[in-house]
């Protein structure tokens, strides 16, 4: 399924009835991040999914624009299209932090179309970048590292950084990751939003981050290397009314690593409000 918005093609799927959830993957990731929870989430939702611009076999234009800032006007646009009503935003890594700037955007409408939001290892504040994307952003060394070594190679060594030691790589999302990153327009979209990870001007918005009085869950792996955990501990001080939930024995990546525990927190937040 694809969905235009504002002349870009996203592609996604929409599955199960009831209020809608909005899935939105991580950097270097695509909609398959969600095919262990997907399932559990339909039960009693529509649940709707998308590669974001530059990523899976979404439209990876050559024009720069893969900040989170940007990609949150194109999911505030998808919202609209869809007409989406009383949704819950969920997002994970750099998904997060687009659904954190998407609600934000959404923040001053009357209606507000946002209900709640999931937020699973997000960035939200400055932070030291991880290794991987350190190097992509690298003029030079970005180049080199997506074009000369092999994506399957690429991606299971980041997703591996990502995991908790102990939790095994699964083939099939190394192959997925892959298999996106070698389509064209990837590997520039790619070092795009490596470079954009966090707004320029972050600093001037996580102030605004107390003024989001919607019900959010937050998700953090204890082990996380690559948005450390307190940066969950400190958001939720910040949002009114949020709470903080910590996997224990667990990476980045919760949806894929405690998939079942993850499914039933999410699930348990969205059906008791």
């Amino acid at each position: 399924m694809e969905f235009l918005v504002d002349d870009v093609r996203l592609y996604g799927f929409r599955e199960g009835a009831g209020p809608p959830v909005l899935l939105l993957h991580g950097f270097g990731a695509n909609l398959h991040t969600w095919s262990r929870v997907r399932k559990s989430l339909a039960e009693h939702n529509e649940v709707i999914a998308v590669d974001l611009k530059g990523f899976g076999d979404s439209d990876k234009p050559a024009d720069g624009r893969y900040s989170l800032l940007d990609q949150a006007e194109l999911i505030e646009g998808l919202i609209d299209h869809l007409r989406l009503t009383d949704v819950t935003l969920i997002g994970h890594s750099m998904g997060g932090g687009v659904a954190l700037m998407t609600a934000l955007r959404l923040a001053s409408r009357q209606p507000n179309p946002l209900t709640r939001f999931v937020l699973i290892d997000s960035p939200a504040y400055r932070q030291a970048m991880p290794g991987f994307i350190a190097a992509l952003r690298l003029p030079a060394l970005g180049w080199l590292i997506t074009r000369l070594l092999p994506a399957a190679f690429q991606t299971k060594r980041v997703i591996k950084t990502a995991y908790h030691p102990d939790t095994p790589v699964p083939d099939d999302l190394v192959e997925a990751y892959a298999r996106s990153l070698r389509l064209p327009g990837a590997k520039s979209a790619l070092i795009a939003a490596a470079r954009h990870i966090l707004p320029d001007n972050i600093d001037e918005l996580t102030p605004q981050y107390a003024n989001l009085d919607l019900p959010a869950l937050l998700i953090h792996g204890r082990q996380d290397r690559v948005v450390p955990l307190w940066v969950s501990q400190r958001l939720v001080k910040q949002l009114p009314a949020a709470s903080l939930r910590v996997i224990e024995h667990c990476g980045h990546c919760p949806q894929e690593e405690q998939s079942q525990h993850t499914a039933r927190l999410i699930s348990d937040f969205v059906c008791s409000l």
